[in-house]
């Protein structure tokens, strides 16, 4: 469970002002296998149960069926998604 807060703002209770995030509940399925050769860069999405990034206009979209076309070149790329930005106290 991942658990989102503004550091900034507290409700009437006291509490951080945020939301959980619960990755396992429903399908919890992700690529077990790494670095495969026959997927290459296409499903490095799938590695990790979760991940967060700031959304930006020149990104390309995050899904296409055409993915795994081409796993070395695939249309998406998502290893340049992230790129070391901080998320702290940031609007996702």
């Amino acid at each position: 469970m991942y658990v989102v807060v503004n550091k900034e703002s507290v409700n009437p209770y006291g509490e951080y002002r945020g939301y959980r995030i619960a990755p396992n509940l429903g399908s919890p399925a992700y690529l077990t296998i790494q670095d495969s050769t026959i997927m290459g860069k296409a499903n490095r999405f799938a590695t990790h149960n979760l991940f967060v990034t700031k959304q930006k206009d020149t990104e390309p979209r995050s899904a296409a069926a055409w993915n795994n076309q081409d796993p070395y070149d695939p249309l998406v790329n998502f290893d340049t998604f992230f790129d070391g930005e901080s998320l702290s106290q940031e609007d996702l």
